[in-house]
């Protein structure tokens, strides 16, 4: 049976509806299962986020008897590596600050060349593009 025929024999028809039902047995099988993955997943990630709420985490440092007489050496190790951790996380976040700061001024610069966020802007900042534009335009002929 390739579909074209308009006319189908009485068996062709059984045939093709009980093909029908056994493939519907087939999806539907294989959606409940996918179901119960889910829901096997989900409780699986709950029991992890519950565990993880569960857990208390505390850092308790126990100087070992070995490295007891060496423990001034290694505060001062210790108080070294904080300090470069510290002067590292300033660094990054006076670059952050600034490429962000960088970044407003330069948005509100293009805001203002388009006409929009005037209204903190004084008479010389906005009498300052359209000098620009006249100096553009009257180029080295152009005197101040």
């Amino acid at each position: 049976m390739n579909g074209k025929d308009e006319c189908a024999s009485f068996t062709e028809l059984m045939e093709l509806i009980s093909h029908l039902r056994s493939v519907q047995c087939i999806v539907l099988s294989q959606q409940e299962k996918v179901k119960l993955e889910e829901v096997e997943r989900l409780r699986n990630q709950n029991k992890e986020v519950e565990a993880e709420a569960g857990r208390v985490r505390r850092g308790v440092l126990v100087p070992c008897s070995s490295t007891i007489g060496s423990s001034k050496e290694s505060q001062e190790k210790q108080s070294h590596r904080s300090h470069l951790l510290r002067m590292k996380r300033n660094f990054e976040r006076q670059s952050a600050e600034s490429l962000q700061s960088e970044f407003d001024r330069l948005w509100l610069l293009n805001e203002r060349m388009h006409g929009r966020e005037l209204e903190g802007m004084t008479s010389s900042d906005l009498a300052l593009p359209s000098l620009k534009h006249i100096m553009c335009f009257d180029g080295p002929n152009f005197r101040t």
